[in-house]
């Protein structure tokens, strides 16, 4: 009876993985030349980078806030008010969605279930209009100019209908049949925007501002 075969070294015949080499970043061969100010202009810079990002976490708590006050009135349309903190004011103002942010499909379908107004804003009307492709055939737009009608071998297609293009906005109307509905805490997020515009009662030292803004930070 024949030895059976022993079997490989699976060591021996693993593959070998294939490393590829990481590329060698590019070394800045530039030549560095100092300039006066450079660092405290970087340093302001890198402060207002933290200063944006913190301003829209504080704007985010505010207008939740805000949100909330809003949506206590029923069947009427909430009035702007004046927020208050310490030294600081804000008007504080509930405004229709813009018509140049167009409503979605599904928050049009959500809206009219509830048999809410809305409006139409076209971008393009309906409207017949000359086949482009024609638009440089010369002696055809001449004959066309002569006579459209009683030109011969005028193309059956030189003239194309444009359907309209336009989309579902946000109105007066629409807003405010939405707060008569007590539905504004429902679709607040579709029709409806927020505006908050704080200042400071007092003018306060620079100094004073950062003392407290760095606690924040």
């Amino acid at each position: 009876m024949a030895k059976a075969k022993e079997s490989a070294n699976l060591f021996s015949t693993a593959a070998t993985i294939k490393v590829e080499p990481k590329k060698a970043s590019k070394s800045d061969n530039k030549e560095k030349i100092e300039i006066k100010g450079l660092e405290d202009y970087a340093m302001v810079v890198s402060l207002q980078k933290n200063l944006e990002a913190l301003k829209e976490t504080l704007e985010g708590d505010v207008k939740t806030q805000m949100k909330e006050i809003f949506t206590r009135q029923n069947n009427k349309r909430p009035e702007n008010f004046r927020g208050i903190e310490g030294e600081a004011s804000a008007s504080c103002e509930l405004r229709k969605r813009s018509i140049r942010s167009p409503l979605k499909e599904e928050e049009v379908e959500e809206l009219k279930k509830d048999n809410i107004p809305l409006g139409r804003e076209v971008a393009i009307p309906r409207r017949f209009i000359f086949n482009p492709e024609y638009a440089d055939n010369l002696e055809l737009l001449q004959k066309m100019s002569d006579a459209l009608r009683g030109v011969k071998g005028l193309p059956d297609n030189i003239i194309l209908l444009q359907e309209e293009q336009s989309s579902y906005v946000v109105t007066d109307e629409t807003l405010d049949k939405v707060c008569e509905s007590g539905l504004l805490n429902k679709h607040f997020d579709k029709i409806a925007v927020m505006a908050v515009k704080p200042k400071l009662e007092n003018e306060l030292d620079i100094k004073d501002v950062l003392v407290q803004v760095r606690k924040m930070i």
